[in-house]
């Protein structure tokens, strides 16, 4: 047994695992997102989100997470919630606890949801962007612009700095975001084939 991040119990699976159509992939980027099994709990992710939203307390909602669980677990003998660990000079995959998986499953309802949720991880996006921009626009009495010897520094200048600024620094994070990235090459793509 190995240690996860969340002080939870992961098992090791064979070294020639290969994961099958009702395993989900605990990962980012597209082999995951494009497996069998994650694209079929991306479905019941989305049958669910009505259920949930409606529910009120907390043990309704977690009663829907469990039934979510149940489904992949029973759906084949070895299907469950996997996670591929490096160790060493090989890679191999870990079944995760039901602890971790919940937590997923949880994660991903209210992702779908992240106009009513705060844990969400597009409204913890949006309240980090909007500090960012905030404290840029504090900041601004500081910036220094240097326009060369008797030029005015006006407020409409400092604006056109900062906006500058910040369109860099918000495209640099959209670099780093691998899902957003994604959304853009497909709405190229979809552009793309309605023009022809």
């Amino acid at each position: 047994m190995i240690q996860n991040n969340y002080n939870d119990q992961t098992q090791a699976l064979l070294i020639t695992f290969i994961p099958g159509c009702y395993n989900v992939i605990c990962a980012r980027g597209k082999k995951a997102k494009n497996h069998s099994g994650n694209k079929f709990y991306q479905k019941l992710i989305k049958d669910a989100i009505p259920q949930y939203n409606q529910a009120t307390s907390k043990l309704d909602k977690s009663i829907i997470v469990k039934e979510i669980l149940n489904i992949i677990q029973t759906s084949s003998p070895d299907s469950g919630f996997i996670k591929k660990k490096k160790s060493g000079s090989c890679c191999c995959y870990y079944q995760v606890s039901d602890h971790f998986a919940r937590e997923k499953i949880g994660q991903n309802l209210r992702d779908k949801l992240s106009n009513k949720y705060r844990s969400s991880t597009k409204a913890k996006r949006r309240r980090r962007v909007a500090t960012t921009v905030s404290t840029k626009i504090l900041d601004a009495t500081t910036i220094e612009i240097n326009d060369g010897p008797g030029q005015t520094v006006t407020p409409e200048l400092i604006m056109d700095h900062l906006f500058i600024q910040m369109n860099k620094e918000m495209l640099e994070a959209n670099k780093k975001d691998e899902d957003l990235l994604q959304n853009f090459i497909d709405a190229e793509r979809s552009y793309k084939l309605g023009q022809q």
